[in-house]
């Protein structure tokens, strides 16, 4: 059974305006997943209703066997999910107090939270930060540190929106890593981006929105030759036989 099944779900806007149409997709547990498509195609409508945020107009999302409708509460802690913008994420006065918010939410004992906020600051390397003013972070370590909040939860999946957006060069660098080390601990994650080349090395499947629609879904050696007519800038984009290995900003 798929840890993830996204059962043919719309998603209509107060307005009328259909933000999905007919999204089915499967996800195993461990899957690296990439998520592009131009501005507007369902992308962050999409990630909001794995985990309940926004419900379907139709259609069933099933999360480790249970309904997301039936039981968003457990959506939300089955779902992690980290937004583009770092800054509306973050709430709590110190580094090591933002982690903890989410887990007194979840009401976790407190020696357990000490040992998950200890377990998240060491893995997304900010125990130098443990005391430090949140809003004082660099935008590399606000990335982090909402990573490392919702790590500190374990959800069965790890979604984020636009990771890299805002970042300079080394904190693109430093939220890269993070990713590429969840994976290899065996993360199941699902990242939205437009920035392929930094992250589909590292990617079981690449997946194409286009007018709220899913119109590839595949190995990304084989849905990369439909980016470009998606929206999504594709490096050297003549060149018939992507080396999908060497695109990353990694150099290991």
């Amino acid at each position: 059974m798929s840890l993830l099944e996204v059962r043919n779900i719309s998603y209509r806007f107060p307005d009328g305006t259909f933000a999905l149409r007919n999204i089915s997709l499967q996800i195993s547990e461990g899957e690296f997943i990439v998520i592009s498509g131009r501005n507007g195609s369902g992308k962050t409508v999409f990630l909001r209703n794995l985990n309940g945020l926004y419900t379907p107009s139709s259609g069933e999302i099933i999360i480790n066997g249970v309904s997301v409708k039936d039981n968003p509460y457990k959506a939300r802690q089955s779902v992690g999910l980290v937004f583009q913008d770092a800054d509306s994420q973050i709430v709590g006065q110190t580094v090591s107090r933002d982690i903890a918010f989410g887990l007194e939410n979840l009401k976790i004992q407190k020696y357990e939270t000490k040992t998950r906020i200890r377990k998240a600051l060491e893995t997304m390397d900010l125990e130098d930060h443990a005391d430090q003013r949140a809003r004082t972070l660099s935008g590399g370590e606000k990335r982090r540190l909402t990573i490392a909040g919702v790590v500190a939860m374990n959800p069965s999946i790890i979604a984020l929106d636009e990771p890299f957006s805002n970042l300079d060069y080394p904190g693109v660098l430093q939220v890269l890593k993070i990713l590429v080390s969840l994976k290899k601990s065996g993360h199941t994650i699902i990242l939205v981006t437009h920035d392929l080349d930094k992250v589909l090395a590292y990617a079981d499947r690449l997946v194409l929105f286009e007018n709220g629609a899913i119109v590839a879904d595949d190995r990304p050696e084989l849905a990369i030759h439909s980016a470009a007519a998606c929206g999504v800038r594709v490096q050297n984009p003549g060149s018939k036989d992507h080396n999908i290995k060497e695109m990353t900003w990694l150099n290991d």
